[in-house]
């Protein structure tokens, strides 16, 4: 009975770290679209994609270190990230969705403008293409580009995203021992080291 007591909760724990880490993902979202208008921003955009990375890989340190006492097997780990990314893309969904329904209206337009721009590009360059397919992907692109549709679709690609970059961060979880600063001078941590 003990043995279920102490056993570590890793839903529980990125539910906790998903709330930031959504706010993070939501906020790299913002900057990717305003690179339409503005295409300077790319390098802000990458920074922000690094310090995602980083902050998962730093989410899951802690939960290593608080919630499974330093040690840590691969499959918590990936488990772990799957769960932070899943609880991350919900709150990241909610958040999307309020911006390109309230904040941002104009992105979803230009989005499908630039798409047809380029798929009109393509076929122009291919005498070959079908004409016929590129006007039946317009009138279903509108359909598609729902706020909630897009933010659903964005909560699925990060959810892919996560399933690869578990397998990439789980073994950096698992063997690299990460330090922490303990508020208040932690003493008997301190002699550990």
């Amino acid at each position: 009975m003990s043995s279920l007591q102490n056993k570590p909760n890793p839903v529980n724990h990125a539910m906790l770290m998903g709330l930031e880490m959504g706010v993070w993902f939501t906020i790299n979202f913002i900057v990717s679209a305003q690179q339409l208008r503005h295409p300077s921003l790319w390098l802000l955009s990458w920074l922000l994609t690094f310090y995602v990375a980083y902050g998962i890989y730093r989410a899951a340190q802690h939960y290593k270190q608080f919630e499974c006492g330093g040690t840590i097997s691969f499959s918590q780990a990936y488990s772990y990230i799957l769960w932070l990314f899943l609880c991350s893309s919900i709150i990241a969904a909610i958040l999307r969705f309020a911006y390109l329904m309230w904040l941002d209206t104009d992105f979803l337009p230009a989005m499908f403008d630039s798409t047809m721009k380029m798929l009109t590009e393509a076929v122009n360059q291919q005498p070959d293409m079908d004409k016929v397919l590129l006007d039946t992907f317009a009138e279903t692109m509108p359909s598609l580009l729902t706020p909630i549709r897009v933010s659903v679709y964005y909560s699925m690609f990060d959810m892919f995203i996560g399933a690869i970059a578990g397998l990439i961060l789980a073994p950096m979880v698992q063997r690299i021992k990460a330090r922490f600063i303990f508020p208040f001078g932690n003493k008997d941590n301190e002699n550990q080291d």
